[in-house]
C-alpha cells in the first residue's frame, strides 16, 4: 500500500499557465492601447516652433484612465494647438529625430508664462504626463519608481511612440518629474534632483557651465549660448493695505433705494492674491560677454533688458457678487411646499358655493389694492407670514414696475451711461472684443428690461430679507400685479 501511495504521489505534476497576462503586463497593454487612441505613434514631425508659440498659443488636453492592479493612474496628454496644417516630412533615407529635440533647443521660446512647468523647463510643444489619479496617493519607493518608468519605456519602444513621457513621483506639490523619450536611433532621458540647498558652486553662472560642460566628451567645448532669468517672489505685504475696502454685507432694511436694488454687490471679501512675481531676464547671450562667479557678477537685475511679472491668485476667492449668485441659483435644486414658503395656510372655507368662487374668479378687481396707484395688488391671507415689510415691499416693486408711483424713483442712470461711455473707449481693443463676442453668446435679459430688474430683486430679497420665503413673497405679488396688468390692459414698463 505504502508502495502504491509513492508511486501516485510521483505522478502527480503541477501546470502552471504562463500564457496568462499578469498586472504589470496588462498595464503596460493599457499605456499602449491608450497611446494608439491618441495617435501619438503617428507624431513624428513638426514644423519648428514660432517665437512666442508656446505663450501665445492654445494648449488642450486629454486624459484617461490607467489601473495598475488596485492602484489607479491618469495619463493626461498635454498638446500644442497647431496653428499650420503643414509638417515636415520625415527624411526617406535616415530615420528623423523626436521634434521634441528640436523644441528644446529652440532661442525663441525660452521661459514661457503661462504654460506647464515642464515647458518651461524644457520647451517642449507635446507631452504625456503619468500621475496617480488621486492627489494623496504618490510614488515614493525606489522599486515603484523603476517598475513605472520601465513601464512605460516598453510601452513607447512597443507602440514607435516619440512624444516625451514624463512619470510624476513624489508628493504632487514637489513637481518632481522623470520621463523619457525615443526615436530616430535615440534614447533622451529626462532627469531631475531636488536639493534643500544648493551647492556653492552651482549657485552662479561660471558653476553651472562647468558642470554642463564636464557632461561633454569634448576636448574643447565651443561657447555657450545662455539665456538666465531671475525671479523674485513676493508673498507677504500685511504692512500694506487692501487697496478696496471689503463691501458691506449688511442687510439693506427700510433704507432701500432703487439704487440699492438695481446693483449686486461686486468684491473679494478677502485678498484673492496669493503671490507676485517678478522676473528679470537676460535672453540669449554667449557666455564669455558677462561674468558671473562667486567672486563678481555683471547680473544686475536692475539692468535686466526685459522684466516681467506674474500674479498668482487664489482658486475660488470668495466674492460678494458670486455669493449672491450662488445663493440665488440653488433655489432651482430644491423643492419646497406651500407651506414651507407661506407659513401655514389658513384653510380654506369649505361651506362656500362653487358659485361663489367662480363669481370671485370673474370679477378679480375685489381684491384689496396696496397702492392706490398702478394696480399694484396682494392678497391679505398670509399677512401674518410675510417676511418683508409693506413698506420695503411697496419700494421693490415700485423699482420692477415704475409707473406705478406717482414719480418713479429710478436708478442713477447718467452714471450708467457714463459707465457706458467709459467703455465704448476700449470697444477697439482686441481683448474687449473677445469678451463682446464671449457674451453674446449667453441667454441674459436686456438690462434696464423686466425680467432684468425682477431677477436683480430676487436676488437682493433671498439674501438680505428673509431668503426662500421672502421669494416667494415677493413672485406672487409679481404675478398679481402681471394678472392685474392683463385684465386691464396695461402696458408692462420696460
Amino acid at each position: 500500500m505504502r508502495r502504491m501511495s509513492s508511486e501516485e504521489d510521483q505522478d502527480v505534476f503541477e501546470i502552471t499557465d504562463f500564457t496568462t497576462a499578469s498586472e504589470w503586463e496588462r498595464f503596460i497593454s493599457r499605456i499602449e492601447e491608450v497611446f494608439h487612441e491618441w495617435k501619438l505613434p503617428q507624431h513624428n514631425s513638426a514644423p519648428p516652433l514660432k517665437k512666442g508659440e508656446l505663450t501665445e498659443g492654445v494648449w488642450l488636453e486629454k486624459r484617461e484612465q490607467l489601473m495598475f492592479a488596485s492602484f489607479q493612474f491618469e495619463a493626461v496628454h498635454h498638446y500644442l494647438k497647431p496653428s499650420d496644417t503643414t509638417s515636415l516630412a520625415p527624411d526617406d533615407d535616415n530615420e528623423c529625430l523626436p521634434f521634441c529635440l528640436s523644441d528644446m533647443m529652440s532661442r525663441e521660446n525660452d521661459f514661457p508664462p503661462k504654460a506647464h512647468c515642464l515647458v518651461r523647463w524644457y520647451g517642449l510643444r507635446e507631452f504625456v504626463v503619468i500621475h496617480p489619479a488621486k492627489v494623496n496617493d504618490a510614488i515614493m519607493t525606489e522599486d515603484r519608481t523603476k517598475m513605472l518608468l520601465s513601464s512605460v519605456t516598453i510601452a513607447v519602444n512597443n507602440t514607435s511612440c516619440q512624444v516625451p513621457v514624463f512619470v510624476q513621483l513624489q508628493q504632487m506639490r514637489q513637481k518632481y518629474y522623470l520621463g523619457v523619450c525615443e526615436g530616430g536611433g535615440v534614447r533622451t532621458s529626462f532627469d531631475m534632483i531636488h536639493l534643500h540647498r544648493p551647492f556653492p558652486q552651482l549657485q552662479h553662472m561660471q558653476g553651472l557651465l562647468q558642470l554642463f560642460k564636464g557632461k561633454m566628451s569634448l576636448s574643447t567645448v565651443p561657447p555657450v549660448t545662455v539665456s538666465i532669468r531671475f525671479t523674485y517672489v513676493l508673498q507677504d505685504w500685511s504692512p500694506c493695505s487692501w487697496p478696496q475696502p471689503p463691501p458691506e454685507l449688511d442687510e439693506l432694511g427700510e433704507d432701500i433705494t432703487p439704487t440699492d436694488i438695481g446693483r449686486l454687490p461686486c468684491g473679494a471679501l478677502e485678498d484673492p492674491i496669493l503671490e507676485f512675481h517678478l522676473s528679470v531676464t537676460w535672453p540669449c547671450f554667449f557666455e564669455n560677454t558677462i561674468i558671473d562667479n562667486d567672486v563678481h557678477s555683471d547680473l544686475n537685475p536692475v539692468l535686466s533688458p526685459k522684466w516681467s511679472m506674474r500674479m498668482k491668485t487664489s482658486e475660488k476667492p470668495v466674492c460678494s457678487m458670486a455669493d449672491y449668485l450662488k445663493e440665488f441659483s440653488s433655489i432651482l435644486l430644491g423643492y419646497y411646499s406651500e407651506n414651507q414658503l407661506l407659513g401655514n395656510v389658513p384653510p380654506d372655507d369649505n361651506d362656500m358655493d362653487v358659485t361663489q368662487a367662480l363669481d370671485k374668479l370673474a370679477h378679480p378687481n375685489v381684491l384689496p389694492t396696496l397702492l392706490s396707484q398702478g394696480g399694484l395688488r396682494r392678497p391679505s391671507r398670509f399677512q401674518d407670514q410675510w417676511t418683508i415689510s409693506e413698506e420695503v415691499l411697496i419700494k421693490i416693486l415700485q423699482y420692477i414696475f415704475p409707473d406705478s408711483a406717482p414719480t418713479p424713483a429710478e436708478p442713477d442712470c447718467d452714471e450708467w451711461k457714463d459707465t457706458v461711455n467709459s467703455m465704448s473707449d476700449v470697444q477697439n481693443r482686441a481683448a474687449f472684443a473677445r469678451i463682446q463676442e464671449h457674451i453674446r453668446s449667453f441667454k441674459s435679459a436686456p438690462v434696464g428690461s423686466l425680467t432684468w430688474r425682477l431677477a436683480l430683486a430676487m436676488c437682493h430679497v433671498h439674501h438680505s430679507y428673509g431668503g426662500l420665503a421672502a421669494v416667494a413673497q415677493l413672485w406672487q405679488d409679481f404675478l398679481l400685479e402681471m394678472r392685474h396688468r392683463w385684465e386691464h390692459n396695461y402696458t408692462l414698463p420696460w
